[in-house]
This record gives structure tokens, sequence and C-alpha cells, in this order.
């Protein structure tokens, strides 16, 4: 003989998953909202930040500019290849890849170039060293190139390396 769950259990297990679903939400809210997590934690002084396409073609190469306030703060390029892209800073400076968002940029450890993953963040400095951060959310291959859209900050202060 199989016993019917009570009313009680009924009623407990909806509360159970009510509290469950709840900090469920609480803990994305905390992530996604909370200054200092997610993608784009507050900034300090001097950083100006935006989101941005950039499509280069088949073996060939398109140019990103930060700029704010019609001032430029150095550059990247997309270089984009068959199957690969890869990302660099076409007048000196560097580019270094990191799984992780940091809010200083390295001193040192900068290379030439670095290959395009999605849910990487990339460290660029120029001659002038000024500092930025790109994080690349998308990449999409066509037979004409590839795309990347990304979110972008820069520090305008030279020589701070704080984002």
């Amino acid at each position: 003989m199989k016993l019917k769950p009570s009313r009680t259990n009924a009623i407990h297990q909806i509360y159970e998953n009510i509290t469950i679903t709840f900090f469920v939400l609480i803990a994305l809210f905390s992530f996604f909202f909370v200054p200092g997590c997610g993608l784009n934690p507050t900034p300090v002084p001097n950083v100006i930040s935006g989101s941005n396409t950039l499509f280069a073609p088949k073996n060939d190469n398109a140019t990103f500019i930060f700029s704010g306030n019609g001032t430029t703060y150095g550059s990247f390029q997309l270089q984009a290849y068959v199957t690969t892209a890869s990302l660099m800073t076409p007048q000196g400076g560097g580019i270094q890849k990191s799984s992780q968002n940091l809010s200083t940029a390295p001193e040192s450890g900068y290379s030439v170039s670095e290959e395009c993953g999605y849910y990487y963040y990339y460290m660029i400095t120029d001659m002038e060293l000024h500092y930025a951060k790109v994080f690349i959310h998308t990449i999409e291959q066509s037979d004409e190139g590839i795309s990347i859209d990304f979110n972008w900050w820069v520090q305008t202060q030279a020589g701070e390396r704080n984002f």
C-alpha cells in the first residue's frame, strides 16, 4: 500500500523550492550588480569605457582606437586569418592575455600579439604608457573575415595602471 504525501509535506516542499529560488536570485543579483563584482566593476578615476564591434577582413586587419572627448589613448589591431585571429598593438607597446578580470594592469610581461579567444581579458599598453583592458565576449567567423564584440576600459592618465 502506497501512502499519499500529506498536504503538510506538499506545502513544506513548495516553501523549500521558493527558498532555494530566492537564494539563487540573491546570489545572481550580487554577482552582477554589487560594485566590484561581475564584468564591469566601478572604475577608478580617469577610466573611460565602452562596448564595440570590430570586423577584420580575412587575411587583413582592422584597428580600434581608444578615445574619449576627442583625445586618443592608444589602439589595438584585430588581425584575421583563415580560421583564427590575433590582437596586437600597431604602434608598439604590448598586449597580455588573462583569464581573470584584473583591476591593475601588469608592469611587464607584454608581447607583440595574442591569439583571440572569447571570455578572455587583454591588457594593452602603448608607447605613452596608457593602459587599457579589453574583454571579448563574442567572436564570429565568416568567409569574409572575423568580427569581435568586446567591452573596453582605458586609463586616460598616462602611467596609471589601475582600472
